[in-house]
């Protein structure tokens, strides 16, 4: 299996004072289909780089576990496939 962004593997995110970034963010975009509604995806990081059980929950529901920017396995498939 592949992560839905394998891009982001060994990838180091910083803050705006160039601080590796650790905790739960969240990505909000705009949904072009629907004026007024977004699509948030949660991202968990330790040290700058993709981590966690539920590293990256995306809204369609799809959920991956990442170490240490590895993407390891997806713990839950999009909600259309479960």
């Amino acid at each position: 299996m592949e992560p839905r962004e394998p891009d982001l593997i060994d990838k180091v995110f910083k803050d705006d004072d160039g601080e590796p970034l650790n905790g739960q963010y969240f990505l909000s975009v705009r949904n072009e289909k629907e004026r007024f509604s977004t699509h948030t995806t949660e991202y968990n990081y330790y040290n700058g780089k993709i981590h966690g059980e539920q590293a990256i929950i995306y809204p369609d529901g799809l959920e991956e576990t990442w170490e240490n920017g590895v993407f390891i396995k997806i713990n839950r498939p999009p909600y259309h496939l479960q």
